[in-house]
């Protein structure tokens, strides 16, 4: 029933985002798709995802976490977390991104090959789409910009 409460929570919060996002207007945009799509999108993916959730939580496959103390679990990834935005910075998304999701995976006790193929297909994947879908260009390195 856990589950079932939650799906309801992000379906809400899903639609709340989406009608937010449809009532967003800039003049300054200059990107064909307009500064609504993307969270249009979002919010479009997170309310399948709830109604899933809503119709057959016991299909949800979810995974049991064995974290020992999840008390030094959350202080741990926020400081992983802010050093994934100074690597974004000092070395662009590609990188900084691949070596940020490889760390969770081994984080949440997956082997470092599986960690390590994820990070790169989500990090290339999730470029491709902002470069050349969305017109968008992600963070490049800072270090690169000093080589220049």
């Amino acid at each position: 029933m856990n589950d079932r409460a939650n799906g309801v929570i992000l379906l809400l919060l899903a639609i709340c985002y989406g009608l937010t996002s449809l009532n967003y207007k800039s003049v300054y945009v200059t990107d064909y798709l307009g500064p609504s799509k993307y969270p249009l999108v979002l919010s479009i993916l997170l309310s399948i995802f709830s109604i899933i959730l809503i119709i057959s939580p016991e299909k949800t496959g979810r995974t049991k976490l064995e974290l020992k103390n999840i008390n030094m679990a959350i202080p741990i990834f926020l400081v992983s977390l802010l050093l994934y935005i100074f690597l974004l910075y000092l070395l662009g998304y590609l990188i900084a991104t691949i070596i940020y999701i490889t760390f969770l995976g081994l984080f949440f006790e997956r082997s470092i090959f599986k960690s390590f193929v994820t990070a790169v297909l989500f990090s290339f994947i999730i470029y491709m789409f902002f470069e050349h879908l969305f017109k968008i260009h992600l963070p490049a390195s800072y270090i690169m910009d000093i080589l220049k």
